[in-house]
């Protein structure tokens, strides 16, 4: 779908944009919405961002990315319609974000690594952490990245933590496949998004919670394990009266199409169903993709640990752990 906007420039929003040669297919996609630019100083400083002839160009700005093309595109990505030639594939013009968090103790730190884990992400579509000495990079699928340069000691502790839990490195660099489903990736993600919640500069405040994020995923993901091998599916128990501030959050941002939602937890934050809520649990059972997926809300400032939104629990089984692998047999000696 398409239609025609203007495109006001406010304090040189495409500073920090990149041009991605040959991204989307010419003939569009069924899982965006677009809208024609029309105003023509923005389309003057398009083509001059990204060596376009004066003319030769038209523009549409994505409005609206559906979940399943959400790894490649991103709402306010600009597509670039080539007038008079006809390709298989539109360059893409994106702004891209980075964040930092700088420790006064920080004493060496490389500029170039954030640079390198984008560049790495983009043309791969894919996750990357990078690391080195006290410092390391996150950065998703869409080139948005978070520099966080530390003191040595604590990079030091932090690291183990993480890099202890991911799949096969590279040098120093890491990344992300598409079927790893570990604790440590996910909780790489959680803290990108806590990351990425910052304007420019991430607080002490902030930053301090890294440690808190990873213990709360590394704990869910431990719980669901024993469920995943053995049923396919993870038991989550929905608190609202726990926690009515995240799931408050997580309506809102559903309503306004900033969040993507498991199928299973779309009822919850509907209209119809989101009284019933109110009136205490409420048990669900998850995917291992939907529930990693839902691990990452542990970034949110909402999160409170002393009341946990959500536990991984089978309600069927109250009154004992449930498929425990150091469970004691209770077959008393004698009985068979």
């Amino acid at each position: 779908m398409m239609t025609e906007t203007d495109f006001p420039l406010q304090d040189d929003p495409l500073e920090s944009a990149i041009c991605i040669a040959g991204l989307m297919p010419s003939h569009g996609h069924p899982l965006i919405d677009t809208v024609e630019i029309v105003e023509n100083s923005a389309c003057r400083r398009l083509e001059h961002l990204g060596g376009y002839e004066a003319g030769s160009c038209r523009f549409e700005i994505i409005e609206h990315v559906a979940r399943d093309a959400q790894e490649w595109l991103q709402a306010g990505d600009i597509v670039v319609r080539h007038r008079h030639l006809q390709l298989q594939h539109c360059d893409i013009i994106r702004q891209v974000r980075t964040v930092v968090f700088k420790s006064d103790s920080a004493k060496e730190w490389d500029e170039e690594l954030a640079e390198k884990a984008r560049e790495n992400s983009l043309r791969n579509m894919e996750w990357s952490f990078n690391y080195s000495g006290s410092q390391f990079v996150i950065s998703d699928v869409l080139g948005n990245v978070a520099d966080c340069r530390l003191a040595p000691g604590y990079a030091k502790r932090l690291l183990v933590r993480l890099t202890r839990q991911l799949g096969p490195a590279t040098g120093q660099s890491m990344f992300y496949g598409k079927d790893s489903t570990t604790a440590g990736w996910i909780a790489i993600e959680a803290l990108h998004a806590a990351y990425m919640e910052c304007e420019d500069a991430v607080p002490r405040d902030v930053f301090d919670r890294s440690s808190l994020i990873i213990s709360e995923v590394n704990a869910l993901h431990r719980n669901a394990v024993p469920f995943i091998e053995r049923e396919g599916k993870v038991p989550i128990c929905v608190y609202y009266r726990r926690n009515p501030r995240f799931w408050d959050r997580v309506r809102a941002e559903y309503h306004e199409r900033k969040i993507w939602l498991p199928k299973v937890l779309c009822d919850i934050v509907e209209e119809r169903a989101y009284k019933s809520v109110l009136k205490g649990a409420r048990s669900l059972l998850f995917y291992p993709d939907d529930f990693h997926h839902l691990c990452r809300f542990v970034a949110w400032e909402e999160w409170n640990v002393g009341h946990r939104p959500f536990m991984v629990q089978d309600k069927r089984l109250k009154h004992e752990k449930p498929y425990s692998r150091h469970r004691k047999s209770r077959i008393k000696k004698g009985s068979v």
